[in-house]
């Protein structure tokens, strides 16, 4: 990898489901890495899969009711004179 500085996006989507089918993160995930490259960056990794961890702030957030919100994670507490 060069030395250049580089940028990493993190999302979570949380869906309420027992089981899902093989391949299911890859039309969301696929998704994602075409937007950003028709905004003209380029994609030098893209990786997912279910297995993520919610955070206590993520299940306060989805114990509140919020689940039909959009949740910006890290934002809503950063600092206005921090770039977001």
């Amino acid at each position: 990898m060069s030395k250049k500085q580089v940028r990493v996006w993190e999302c979570k989507i949380v869906i309420e489901s027992d089981e899902l089918p093989p391949g299911f993160d890859g039309p969301p995930r696929m998704a994602a890495e075409n937007a950003i490259e028709a905004a003209g960056f380029k994609v030098l990794m893209n990786s997912s899969g279910w297995g993520g961890t919610l955070t206590k702030s993520d299940r306060d957030y989805l114990n509140e009711g919020h689940r039909s919100d959009v949740y910006y994670a890290g934002v809503m507490d950063t600092p206005e004179d921090v770039a977001h």
